[in-house]
């Protein structure tokens, strides 16, 4: 557990790393550097020797969490390149890649680890699959800036920084996220155990995994399809809610049945949440300060990711007490789904009535002050 909890840390860390590159419209060169370092961590996890924890966490929790946190946010701040309308729904699409892989790499690596090729041939043959998967992501994303306009759109990193934690809506919203990354992360690590601890099956229980991932397909998928008749912030409250209410829910797995029900909902509900954590924070930005918005709200919320999973393991002690994380797990989740009933409220009284009703057409909010306001676009 510990090494994937160092990777997602590493993963936030790097992400202020890239604001701005991202902002300055040259982050391909950044995701091409990620992409580079995954692939090459991935080759050297295959070369880690038994009980050797430090090359693990090398390869890992350093050298994989910085690939990825190098790609993150250049992945989501390029689509406003070349998406001024519906951008919010295009994010959502190209979020519910995530879940799709972790479908696809985690049924592979079931049968190749637990196969008789070993750990080692496993893990390389993963580690070349992935390899060119991302050579075909560096080939597809592209920036449609020449470098004249590079420099017509540069961004005062440290201003756009300071915006996001002086915007009532801004700070909220950051806020908010990271109180539900604290319980995001507790099915995602403990799901598992809990059906094997209710004896359903190691075979099922593995899949319990995938349950959840496919569920986050389909609710990143469709989360562009819904955000015009509900908006972002107000879908926000709801999947917050609703993943809250199931996560309390764990309490009573006991079934295959529940497992695969709660599973999907989770998923579907906590997906959506994932999928729209970047339009929302584009609602309250200019387009250009995009990279800088992403980048500092992940890293903030990554500090729930961090300290979550450790606190829910303590909680659960030995003797296994599943209703104390999935409670404490719950309630942390509802009071951030609180703090955006507080975002909701400013864009009302801030006038920007259309901000929490739609996010399919072009508009603008009011979130700074007046000499900020340089037409900051909702969404696209």
């Amino acid at each position: 557990m510990w090494p994937t909890i160092r990777q997602w840390i590493f993963v936030r860390v790097a992400l202020p790393i890239t604001v701005k590159n991202s902002c300055n419209f040259i982050s391909y060169h950044v995701y091409i550097t990620g992409a580079v370092l995954q692939s090459f961590s991935l080759f050297m996890l295959s070369l880690v020797q038994p009980g050797q924890y430090y090359q693990v966490l090398l390869a890992q929790g350093l050298v994989s969490g910085i690939g990825q946190g190098l790609m993150y946010v250049p992945s989501f701040a390029i689509l406003s390149h070349h998406f001024k309308r519906r951008r919010a729904t295009m994010m959502s699409i190209v979020s519910s890649g995530a879940p799709l892989g972790g479908i696809a790499n985690t049924i592979m690596l079931n049968q190749l680890l637990n196969g008789p090729i070993g750990f080692k041939m496993g893990v390389q043959i993963s580690a070349t699959f992935i390899t060119v998967l991302l050579i075909i992501s560096c080939i597809l994303v592209r920036t449609r800036y020449s470098a004249v306009r590079q420099e017509e759109v540069s961004v005062n990193s440290w201003k756009a920084t300071k915006k996001c934690f002086t915007e009532v809506p801004s700070l909220l919203s950051t806020i908010g996220f990271m109180l539900f990354q604290v319980a995001y992360m507790y099915p995602l690590f403990y799901f598992q155990v809990d059906s094997l601890r209710h004896g359903l099956g190691a075979t099922f229980a593995f899949y319990s995994l995938v349950v959840i991932n496919a569920g986050s397909f389909v609710g990143r998928f469709v989360a562009g399809a819904v955000l015009p008749y509900v908006g972002v912030v107000d879908l926000t409250i709801i999947t917050i809610v609703a993943s809250a209410i199931l996560i309390i829910g764990m309490i009573w797995l006991g079934s295959v049945a529940s497992v695969i029900v709660l599973g999907i909902l989770y998923g579907l509900f906590s997906g959506i949440n994932i999928a729209i954590m970047a339009p929302v924070l584009g609602l309250m930005s200019d387009p250009a300060e995009l990279g800088v918005r992403l980048g500092v709200a992940f890293g903030v919320t990554g500090i729930g990711g961090l300290v979550g999973t450790p606190i829910c393991g303590a909680l659960l002690t030995d003797r296994y007490l599943w209703w104390a994380p999935a409670l404490f797990c719950g309630v942390i989740a509802l009071a951030g789904g609180v703090l955006f009933v507080g975002v909701r409220s400013s864009f009302i009284r801030a006038g920007a009535v259309a901000a929490h009703t739609c996010a399919g057409d072009e508009q603008k909010i009011e979130t700074g002050s007046r000499d900020e306001k340089k037409g900051g676009e909702v969404n696209a």
